[in-house]
């Protein structure tokens, strides 16, 4: 049985852009430039937890 081939980077990347244009398409609150905000030793946005 062969392994399953890894997502390459390329499609990863339109698959998330995908899904963050859906949610916010729904209501999601959400930039691009988000991303400097976000906490990854504590895997949170801070804003939205002090909110």
């Amino acid at each position: 049985m062969n392994a399953p081939l890894p997502m390459s980077l390329h499609k990863e990347h339109r698959f998330e852009t995908d899904i963050c244009e859906h949610l916010a398409a729904h209501g999601w609150l959400y930039a691009e430039e988000d991303v400097a905000a976000y906490d990854r030793a504590r895997t949170l946005f801070p804003a939205d937890v002090l909110a």
